[in-house]
């Protein structure tokens, strides 16, 4: 573009709703090979930068620091992944421990009121079989006097 003439070709479309369509084609020296253009081949021109050693050996340790400093940060989110699991363990085992012992506890106490209850029972059949017991000697002893006095009666007539 420094002083040289741009070619430029309109060529209308069709009509649309909305007014005209216009494609616009710009032709630059060099396109159709008209000599050399500043745009035809842009790397050609751009001079290339010279990389010396240093700046190689600089950006190899900046990105090892990178690699590092990554990989530093993976084992931290590791470690604090890990953190929490653990944290999240003891809490279980705590709770676990927690309603066991409840557990424990309670049956316990169902134990010793089954145990209770079961004493009283047993009490209270023993005192009913000993109420039978003396109810039947009772009945025993009455039927014995029945007896001697049939008996008596018997010697008398």
């Amino acid at each position: 573009m420094d002083g040289g003439e741009i070619n430029v070709v309109v060529k209308q479309l069709n009509k649309r709703k909305s007014g005209e369509a216009f494609h616009l084609f710009l032709k630059e020296p060099g396109q159709n090979g008209e000599g050399l253009s500043e745009f035809a081949s842009p790397k050609a021109t751009k001079p290339r930068k010279e990389i010396s050693l240093e700046d190689i050996k600089k950006k190899i340790e900046s990105a090892e620091s990178r690699r590092l400093a990554k990989q530093q940060e993976i084992i931290e989110a590791a470690k604090d992944k890990e953190e929490k699991l653990l944290q999240a363990r003891i809490r279980r085992n705590k709770a676990n421990d927690k309603f066991q012992s409840q557990a424990e506890e309670n049956l316990k106490i169902k134990l010793s009121k089954s145990q209770v209850l079961r004493d009283e029972q047993i009490l209270q059949k023993k005192e009913k079989l000993k109420e039978m017991d003396e109810r039947a000697q009772q009945v025993r002893k009455e039927k014995e006097k029945k007896k001697v006095e049939e008996q008596q009666n018997r010697q008398e007539k």
